[in-house]
């Protein structure tokens, strides 16, 4: 037999932990929310956007050895709110390695969850840019 103390602190517990699981009852972001951008629109983006912000979502060490140019480095686990070097940006173009590092559409998802707005997948990430002939920076 369950004691009223233990019920009472079942409930407490359901109450505390479900918020977390589902993310702090913030908003949640699925594969259907993500807006894919193509190469040659995220070169038209460059040239015509002013507050355009490219994300790259890779390791900073893979971002040194070779970006996109004007490209930000801001791992998943950075991401945040009001984050200075995204306050005034639209678009958002983010990416990752290729066509299949989840980091690049995980990293999408994330910034809409955060609120950001006109936020873009440019899915084939950096091996896509290049291999269409887009320029590669390195630090």
């Amino acid at each position: 037999m369950i004691s009223k103390a233990m019920r009472w602190a079942s409930v407490v517990l359901l109450v505390t932990a479900v918020p977390l699981l589902a993310g702090c009852g913030g908003r949640t972001t699925s594969d259907r929310d993500l807006v894919l951008v193509e190469y040659a629109d995220l070169v038209k983006m460059q040239a015509e956007a002013e507050q355009l912000a490219i994300v790259d979502v890779r390791p900073a060490e893979r971002f040194a050895e070779g970006h996109i140019p004007g490209a930000v480095n801001i791992r998943l686990a950075e991401m945040q709110r009001d984050d200075p070097r995204l306050s005034e940006a639209t678009p958002i173009v983010v990416y990752g390695r290729d066509w299949q590092d989840p980091r690049g559409p995980a990293g999408a998802k994330e910034l809409i969850r955060l609120g950001y707005g006109q936020v873009y997948d440019f899915r084939g990430g950096l091996e896509l840019w290049e291999a269409r002939g887009g320029a590669v920076v390195q630090e």
